[in-house]
């Protein structure tokens, strides 16, 4: 409410006086956070915290309407055991004032703008807090790459028994940290140069 009015609308004449009072409407909007898990249909709760709070599980929504355009936050502050957070993604990108998220500390910032619905989905991956190696394969089920994609952060890769794994796909990524842990057993991993980014084979044994 503005020009000749109060804040409660209300506007003084005298006698024979004009005067102009502007009142602005603004749409309200609503905010969405999302789960979604890998694989899809996996068991477990987690919740989350700030302007979207409260307990959902895979597919489930926190839903918060009726609310001013502005910035708004939601934390997911507690993840379901063996699960890590792979990714968020907010729905808004062609807007111009776009949503954003902060993977590392687990938290959406949505940007609503009048009348706005902003859904973030939160995806997160379910690991394991130890694995067994359990052939010397490059990749695929029982293999060390594997076992490093799917082991939870700070959790422990063993080994079956001895074994020597030969890379033909490209580099072992560790992106987190783990233990791995050739224990009684003489593991190496070798590959020829192009795979390890030299002209000569290398090897590592754990």
């Amino acid at each position: 409410i503005g020009g000749a009015c109060d804040a409660a609308g209300n506007v003084s004449l005298a006698a024979g006086e004009s005067k102009t009072c502007t009142i602005t409407n603004t749409r309200k909007g609503t905010i969405i956070v999302e789960k979604q898990t890998d694989p899809d249909g996996a068991a477990g709760n987690f919740t989350f915290t700030g302007d979207a709070a409260g307990t959902i599980s895979d597919n489930g929504q926190i839903v918060v309407t009726n609310l001013a355009p502005g910035e708004y936050t939601s934390t997911e502050s507690t993840l379901a055991t063996e699960f890590v957070l792979e990714s968020i993604s907010c729905d808004d990108g062609g807007s111009w004032t776009p949503s954003g998220f902060n993977l590392a500390t687990r938290t959406a910032t949505f940007e609503l703008d009048p009348g706005e619905t902003v859904k973030c989905t939160f995806t997160n991956r379910k690991c394991a807090s130890s694995i067994t190696v359990t052939n010397a394969n490059d990749a695929g089920a029982g293999s060390l790459r594997q076992a490093i994609a799917d082991v939870c952060p700070g959790g422990t890769i063993t080994f079956a028994g001895d074994l020597t794994i030969n890379l033909t796909s490209g580099e072992l990524a560790i992106a987190q940290g783990m233990t791995i842990d050739g224990g009684a057993h003489t593991v190496v991993v070798n590959g020829p140069g192009s795979v390890c980014g030299g002209a000569t084979p290398c090897f590592r044994v754990f």
